[in-house]
């Protein structure tokens, strides 16, 4: 399910004053698993502590600004003829093209550039909500004329502002495509099996093994680890997680992620500077795998200024009024779209026939903690 080029266009909290909090709590947590070579360390006590990091995360990594690049790829496994019905183009992540990103976010306005250059060729869109309003801008050329492709009223997050590039914000707290996990982890139904070392050495990762079995069939049950960084604020660095999920009353789709994150300091937190990530979606037809790879070059704590939120900033002035064109809309998202509903549709289809007979190829599932 690769998409063409066009649709992979797709806290005023002072720094310090964050980190020094931040350190308070991982001293706190630090004390709890210093002794993990002699003795269990309460899931319970950790549990509470570690909600309490994700919170103060979810506020540190609420306004950035992000700049970098990024690739992926979409693929098939099974049969050849199963391959072929998908219409997927099978490509290696290591031959995929770069695209360029730059990504902010200030107290609930977004903005997301991406670019792609191939030889002579150049081309980069812009989407933008901020106070209620979305628009989108092109241009052709570096440093070239913006042009507008779309402005309209909306109180939602577009879509071209749901995108994987926002997963990098949400990295050093959120494994990648759980954007939800803090709020997993603050429900009661989810529990920490056990923590332990990951690593050999006193100062090492500490390594959260759990399971979230809500009552709710909307929300998916989930099991598996993740590792976190004592020493840079309890930051995840990998993780590994399977989840089952209910499309439908009778259907059942299963996941497993991956992935590893690498860091850096700045004025003493945490930043990232590589994200890899991999996702397999395990169904009768086989299994959708999807691999990405983030290089970050800046990584930035704090607001953006409003003015970077306007027209203005693209040398077009101020809205007049919204129009409400939608041709132009970042038209490869009609690609995408059409794309993901057909193999979604497809899966679902193939399991209903065997709900009967067998289960859908997923993942197994005992279901114990």
């Amino acid at each position: 399910m690769e998409r063409g080029f066009c649709s992979r266009f797709v806290a005023r909290y002072p720094v310090r004053s964050i980190a020094q909090s931040l350190f308070a709590i991982a001293l706190g947590l630090s004390l709890t698993v210093s002794r993990l070579d002699g003795e269990t360390t309460s899931p319970d006590t950790f549990l509470a502590q570690y909600r309490r990091v994700l919170k103060e995360h979810e506020a540190t990594y609420h306004n950035v600004q992000i700049e970098g690049r990024f690739r992926f790829t979409r693929h098939l496994q099974g049969s050849p003829s199963k391959r072929e019905a998908s219409k997927v183009a099978e490509k290696p992540l290591s031959e995929r093209q770069w695209i360029e990103f730059a990504y902010r976010i200030s107290d609930g306005d977004h903005k997301l550039a991406l670019s792609v250059r191939n030889g002579a060729h150049y081309s980069e869109q812009v989407a933008v909500t901020a106070g209620g309003v979305f628009f989108s801008v092109r241009r052709s050329s570096p440093g070239g004329p913006y042009s507008l492709t779309e402005s309209t009223e909306t109180n939602k997050l577009p879509r071209e502002l749901r995108t994987s590039p926002e997963r990098v914000k949400e990295a050093p707290y959120c494994p990648w495509g759980y954007s939800e996990f803090p709020f997993y982890v603050n429900s009661p139904d989810f529990k920490i099996l056990e923590v332990s070392r990951a690593d050999n050495s006193a100062k090492g990762r500490v390594k959260l093994t759990f399971s979230y079995r809500p009552t709710d069939r909307k929300k998916p049950r989930m099991k598996g680890w993740v590792n976190l960084d004592p020493g840079a604020n309890w930051v995840l660095t990998d993780f590994e997680i399977e989840s089952i999920t209910h499309p439908s009353e009778k259907a059942e789709i299963a996941t497993q992620r991956s992935g590893a994150i690498l860091y850096s300091q700045a004025e003493g937190l945490a930043v990232p500077v590589e994200v890899k990530y991999r996702n397999v979606l395990r169904a009768a037809i086989g299994s959708e795998v999807e691999e990405g790879e983030y290089q970050v070059d800046r990584f930035s704590v704090g607001p953006t200024p409003a003015k970077e939120f306007t027209l203005a900033a693209f040398g077009l002035g101020d809205f007049e009024g919204p129009s409400r064109r939608t041709g132009n809309r970042f038209a490869y998202y009609a690609v995408a779209v059409a794309v993901a509903a057909g193999f979604v549709s497809l899966v679902l289809s193939r399991l209903g026939r065997a709900s009967k007979s067998k289960r859908s190829e997923a993942i197994p599932y005992d279901g114990s903690g």
